[in-house]
């Protein structure tokens, strides 16, 4: 028998909100009541196309009946011969995948799935259903998974994540406590499978996914907020300059910037980038000397050797765009730390968040 937990209003639109623009076309395989598909289309509207199926034929008929727009097919997620006969599942087709799987067997242990480089192993019901949704996901497409928190840690399911880990890069966007979620007492978390910034399609070996590698990194978040500058502010001779977002243009100037207590500096070389508002590459700048500087809480500086800046500095401008889709909020975009972290992982610096002293 198969679990029913259906996704609530709330928790479906902020699934959907992860999802890039221009998203064209979005399938989810077990669309129950249909709430993520209709968020979807709440926010994409006709400019997307909505491909929905479910192994329930109840289900299949209200969405056919209450969305006449949408490719809507009767189909076993598990079943390679159901989702071959399935009008609304095809292979590499979706910019966007979204799924509230199945995740409990009353009686079962999991299910086998076929896993490149591994051959076949035994997954938990939530990462099989995962895994055959993801097939129909087209290259540099994203996924937004609601899952048990336990299976990204599981030891039944870590083969398969170093897999997934090694093809997409995967980001834990939210989780819930016991019980938050509707009739689960496990614990919920959103997962988004979204391309790899180092263009990496799939690892060779995708156990390698699991181990660190790389150069070493600090992320030094900043501190000063603007609207507090005038408790720090000391005379044009003393203290360290302060830079904020709206100074990272081109070449950093600091002559003229505003001075802070010396204490609330941040030492160089680093690459600047914001933390909040829009990236672009001319957004990434690099201050290489070696003196101190006070950040505004709305920057982040990642602090390397000298010699690796301009390296470091080039990766991130050569993959603005890619960059700028981690940026997450309703009103002005910003940058958490573990997601510039998953990022500059990606591509192949090993970083570590410091505090932002000289």
């Amino acid at each position: 028998m198969i679990d029913v937990h259906y996704t609530p209003n709330w928790l479906a639109k902020a699934m959907i909100e992860l999802l890039p623009e221009g998203t064209s076309s979005v399938g989810d395989f077990c669309m129950g009541e249909g709430a993520l598909l209709e968020a979807a289309e709440a926010r994409f509207g006709q400019a997307a196309a909505y491909f929905g199926s479910d192994i329930d034929a109840r289900a299949v008929r209200r969405a056919r009946a209450a969305h006449s727009n949408w490719v809507v097919s009767l189909a076993d997620l598990l079943s390679v011969s159901s989702l071959k006969s399935s009008r609304a599942w095809s292979p590499d087709s979706f910019d966007a995948i979204v799924l509230n799987p199945p995740f409990s067997y009353r009686g079962g242990s999991g299910a086998l799935i076929a896993v490149p480089a591994l051959g076949t192993i035994r997954a938990s019901p939530a990462v099989a259903y995962v895994d055959n949704a993801l097939r129909a996901l087209a290259p540099g497409g994203t996924a937004v998974l609601l899952l048990p928190a336990n299976t990204l840690s599981s030891e039944r399911d870590r083969a398969w994540w170093a897999y997934a880990r090694g093809r997409w890069s995967v980001t834990v966007e939210l989780t819930s406590g016991p019980r938050d979620f509707p009739g689960v007492v496990a614990r919920m978390a959103v997962v988004r499978l979204s391309p790899r910034l180092d263009g990496v399609a799939l690892a060779s070996d995708p156990m390698q996914a699991e181990s660190a590698w790389g150069r070493p990194l600090s992320i030094v978040r900043g501190r000063v907020p603007v609207h507090s500058l005038g408790r720090f502010s000391v005379g044009s001779d003393d203290g360290v300059p302060f830079v904020h977002s709206t100074d990272l243009r081109g070449d950093l100037q600091i002559h003229g910037r505003p001075r802070v207590v010396a204490r609330l500096g941040t030492r160089g070389p680093l690459v600047l980038l914001p933390r909040v508002g829009a990236l672009k590459q001319e957004k990434i700048v690099v201050w290489v000397d070696a003196a101190p500087i006070a950040l505004s809480d709305c920057v982040f500086g990642l602090r390397v050797p000298v010699e690796q800046v301009v390296i470091l500095a080039k990766q991130l401008r050569d993959r603005a765009d890619l960059i700028s889709g981690r940026y997450g909020g309703s009103c002005a975009p910003y940058l958490t730390i573990s997601r510039l972290s998953e990022l500059l992982s990606e591509l192949g610096w090993d970083p570590a968040h410091v505090g932002a002293q000289a």
